[in-house]
């Protein structure tokens, strides 16, 4: 189980790069184990449903707290439970968000993706600590808007082959096995024969499948099938079976993804994850359904709202209270899979997560480099003279106007495009 907390009031911390594979993770592989007789109850139930809503529920709840609380290394949260008080949710679909800005043709895709609403309505600080997510059929948390900073996620950008809505950029975990995902040496998985590039890929989404198995998926994203779910409290948790990727295909799934989302209060999350391989041992080959690359999470934010990463630079590791900007690197968020040295963030690589404690800092637009000290922009006084400064109130009553620079969109710091990013 990871866990993973958001931090919203000035930054964003996040387990995870801007949607970028975390490289080196120190995870163990995820071997065969016995089947839990759990699972089995979670698949049956939803297969057969012979319960009422409320019998189901109670059940649904019993079993995603016995999968995700009743293990020896298990580490109760840290979140106070008064933050219930705080805490709403609901399964029925509220209608799209218009300031989530998501692409047109994505949105469309909206309503038969969502599963749950949650939100925070913070009592101290309502425009930088409350905030809304909303949770996907698969379990994964497709949507986080703020007051603040607005909408986080990907807006959906629906112009690829074999793109799907929420189902690349978006938060998801992710499995792989590596001894068949591409490899050439399986002529079983490769369509074209042995040793060429045609070879069958091996990734297991939490959220589901691209839409590349024309006609058939063609504008029908397949959603990996929601098992069990339940809000009680300050706490909202799902159990998902995890949806091969790449169609069609001849690889199967056998991975069952929980995800728990808690209000700590104050504008954090704590976002709670568990993978599972329920495959038979008795029955299958350890090669054949062993997982050993993951993803947790693949996500990533949207760089038109957090356009900037933060990471320190030297020694501590401690951003958060650093008082010396020369400490902290900042790098332009660029699109997945150009992150090098020298490359279009033009100042660093992003590090490896286990280098970093496991986080990520964003920032806002409002960025100062290299400078504890705000400095504004020149402004135009009302018979239109350029002048070096001017007040609120001249702006407010005096006819001032403070200049304004802007970047054209797409003409930000050379980055090169993963194929499935947006022109955010």
């Amino acid at each position: 189980t990871c866990k993973t907390t958001f931090y919203l009031p000035s930054l964003w911390l996040e387990r995870s790069k801007a949607f970028s594979h975390t490289k080196k993770r120190e995870m163990k592989s995820l071997h065969l184990s016995s089947p839990q007789r759990l699972v089995a109850v979670v698949v049956a139930i939803t297969a057969t449903s012979p319960f009422t809503s409320a019998s189901k529920a109670a059940l649904d709840a019993a079993i995603l707290n016995d999968i995700l609380e009743q293990y020896t290394s298990h580490q109760p949260t840290e979140c106070a439970a008064s933050t219930a008080d705080t805490t709403t949710f609901t399964f029925t679909y509220p209608g799209t968000n218009p300031n989530s800005e998501w692409d047109p043709t994505a949105a469309n895709f909206e309503e038969s993706l969502f599963q749950a609403l949650m939100r925070h309505d913070d009592p101290v600080d309502d425009t930088s600590n409350s905030w809304e997510i909303r949770i996907g059929s698969s379990g994964g948390m497709y949507s986080h808007y703020t007051e603040l900073y607005g909408e986080t996620s990907s807006p959906q950008v629906y112009q690829y082959d074999f793109s799907s809505p929420w189902i690349d950029e978006t938060n998801q975990m992710v499995a792989v096995n590596q001894g068949l995902n591409q490899n050439p040496d399986n002529a079983e998985y490769c369509p074209d024969g042995a040793g060429t590039s045609t070879c069958l890929s091996f990734y297991v989404h939490q959220n589901g499948a691209y839409e590349s198995d024309v006609p058939y998926t063609e504008n029908n994203p397949v959603r990996s099938p929601s098992l069990a779910r339940h809000c009680e409290g300050n706490t909202c948790s799902f159990a998902t079976w995890g949806t091969q990727a790449h169609v069609p295909t001849k690889f199967t799934s056998s991975m069952l993804y929980i995800t728990r989302f808690t209000n700590c209060g104050g504008g954090i999350i704590e976002h709670s994850m568990m993978m599972h391989n329920f495959a038979d041992p008795a029955t299958s080959t350890p090669t054949s359904v062993d997982h050993d690359y993951f993803n947790v999470p693949w996500t990533g934010v949207r760089p038109s709202n957090l356009p900037f990463a933060l990471e320190p630079s030297g020694g501590s590791l401690n951003i958060g209270s650093s008082t010396d900007v020369s400490s902290v690197d900042y790098l332009p968020l660029c699109r997945w899979g150009n992150d090098a040295v020298g490359g279009g963030a033009g100042r660093a690589e992003m590090k490896n997560l286990i280098n970093l404690e496991g986080y990520t800092t964003f920032a806002g637009p409002g960025l100062i480099v290299n400078s504890m000290d705000v400095i504004k922009p020149w402004c135009k006084d009302s018979s239109g003279n350029m002048v070096a400064s001017c007040t609120e109130e001249d702006i407010a009553n005096n006819g001032y106007q403070r200049i304004s620079l802007g970047v054209k969109q797409n003409n930000g710091p050379g980055c090169a495009y993963h194929q499935l990013s947006s022109p955010h």
